[in-house]
């Protein structure tokens, strides 16, 4: 039954050599060729050429692309919410600090000056900062946002079929994840945006290194994190070492003892490697106030 069905849908592997010593492929050409072209099988093809795994990247590139021509094509920028308020003036000082050769790490034009560089949300470290020094500022922001939406569906496509091994259920979780509206509704707060876009990424990365533990998938896993504390928002990095944690101790495949050696030794590295961003900010949110009545907590709520 097996062979009949692999026959239909043109699978080569249901055919058994000839016995005059023709390959399985020279028998499909000949069978295709004696009792002409079976639709089943034309679909059977265009089917496993697009569900290639290059194939299925590329189309959520392209969708990707797609989602946001207007804004690529006609000159637009998400500079509304967040982005106009607090994250376009913020690069303009992280590009005019770093273009004069000058760590930032004091903002003189807010207030009496404030913190830069100790604030988080700044991003100050972030590797995709770059694009700041190489386009206009608006422009940056909005090629880095189309960049981390189509990132976040590419890993999450990525992590999906690490899990499952099948290409559908991870092309529909890359779409469901990388349009979804939380997601979506954080492009107008890049730091936010940049910190959900990169959890499919940590998560892949630490699926990785439960499967096969070692010194590679270990520094993959460091560097991912280390990515996501300095490109997100804090909130979101707290967000998913909540999640991490758990998910490291009840899939860990190793003894017990190894298990927490591998992670006290992961996190150890990762605190150190983060800790030139870390400390300052440790510092100014102990001497930071946030008023924690209701009034304040439910300011921006509909009266």
């Amino acid at each position: 039954m097996q062979r009949t069905g692999n026959l239909i849908m043109g699978d080569p592997r249901g055919i058994p050599p000839g016995s005059d010593g023709t390959s399985e492929g020279e028998q499909v050409r000949r069978l295709r060729t004696a009792k002409g072209w079976n639709p089943l099988e034309t679909s059977y093809l265009l089917t496993s050429f697009f569900m290639k795994k290059r194939w299925l990247i590329l189309l959520l590139v392209v969708l990707s692309l797609c989602f946001f021509l207007p804004y690529l094509t006609l000159g637009r920028g998400f500079l509304y919410g967040d982005n106009l308020t607090q994250r376009l003036p913020n690069y303009i000082f992280w590009k005019q600090e770093v273009v004069s050769g000058r760590l930032p790490l004091w903002n003189p034009y807010i207030l009496g000056g404030i913190p830069f560089l100790a604030d988080l949300s700044n991003n100050t470290f972030a590797l995709t900062n770059f694009a700041y020094l190489l386009f206009p500022i608006p422009v940056a922001m909005t090629l880095l946002t189309v960049f981390y939406v189509c990132l976040a569906a590419v890993t999450t496509y990525w992590y999906v079929k690490l899990l499952t091994g099948t290409r559908v259920a991870a092309l529909l979780s890359a779409v469901a994840f990388g349009f979804s509206g939380t997601l979506i509704a954080a492009v107008n707060a890049i730091n936010s945006l940049q910190g959900i876009a990169l959890i499919p990424l940590v998560f892949f990365s630490l699926e990785r290194f439960l499967r096969k533990p070692g010194k590679v998938s270990a520094v993959w896993l460091i560097g991912v994190l280390c990515i996501q504390f300095l490109s997100s928002h804090p909130q979101y990095s707290f967000y998913t070492w909540m999640a991490l944690l758990p998910y490291f101790l009840i899939f860990y495949r190793s003894p017990g003892k190894r298990a927490w050696v591998s992670l006290f030794a992961i996190i150890g590295i990762f605190l150190s490697l983060v800790a030139v961003q870390l400390l300052p900010f440790l510092e100014l949110s102990a001497n930071a106030f946030r008023p924690q009545g209701i009034e304040f907590s439910s300011q921006n709520q509909l009266k």
